[in-house]
């Protein structure tokens, strides 16, 4: 029986790292109406002004690489990403950020040194702390990958690509019993997560529990009939038969 996860079913880098899409974007409360006795707004000093434009300049940056990314245009996304960390260096998101541009340019080392940065900053950064566990998940490097899978779902328990993707890694190590009740974690968190059915399905098969496999498989079906797992979980329920 075939039961091979395929790169998309294990959280393919290019699939699976997340972006945090969150500007900070500065507020400027405004009164509704003048009052004779309301209390005049102190001037801002010049290290104050200084300080706020730097800000601004930093997060029209960081958007522009938003923008660049979404357009695949990774290379013009990192350096409007580093000049905002240029300006504003402490800020965990955008070192994320980066961390996953360098991850799309298959710059590994500076993709980890990013994400280790960002952590450095925000040690319970689920995002930055999953992305890493992918990477090392990526490059074989699998006690790494669990580790940062592991810290991601500390920081972030109801996060179901977590679960999917340790529960794969687990999976391909042959650790079947821990691989099965991250999947189930996958489709508590997300009853219609149809990828989530397929690789329950796949560890069950692999474990010989044949009904609760065809479960799984016929409900990836009943999910998505026409979505991109259908096909593969007919091909397991064939191969049950």
């Amino acid at each position: 029986m075939n039961a091979i996860f395929s790169p998309r079913v294990i959280g393919a880098l290019a699939l699976y790292l997340t972006l945090p899409i969150i500007v900070s974007l500065m507020a400027f409360a405004q009164l509704a109406s003048a009052q004779a006795y309301a209390m005049p707004r102190p001037t801002p000093t010049p290290h104050a002004a200084r300080v706020a434009a730097q800000k601004a300049r930093a997060e029209s940056f960081y958007r522009t690489g938003l923008g660049m990314f979404s357009a695949s245009r990774y290379a013009d996304a990192a350096t409007n990403f580093q000049l905002a960390l240029e300006l504003v260096p402490n800020n965990a998101d955008w070192r994320n950020a980066l961390g996953l541009t360098f991850t799309r340019l298959n710059r590994d080392e500076d993709a980890l040194r990013e994400y280790h940065r960002a952590i450095a900053l925000d040690a319970r950064h689920a995002d930055a702390q999953y992305n890493l566990g992918a990477l090392y998940h990526a490059r074989g490097e699998s006690d790494r990958a669990v580790d940062a899978y592991r810290a991601a779902l500390d920081a972030k328990p109801d996060f179901a690509l977590a679960h999917n993707n340790l529960g794969t890694l687990y999976a391909e190590r042959g650790e079947l019993e821990r691989a099965t009740r991250e999947f189930e974690s996958v489709i508590t968190l997300d009853p219609k997560s149809a990828l989530g059915y397929f690789n329950l399905g796949l560890v069950l098969a692999r474990q010989n529990q044949v009904a609760p496999a065809r479960a799984a498989f016929n409900q990836v079906i009943a999910l998505e009939p026409n979505g991109e797992f259908a096909p593969r979980a007919r091909a397991q329920l064939d191969q049950l038969k």
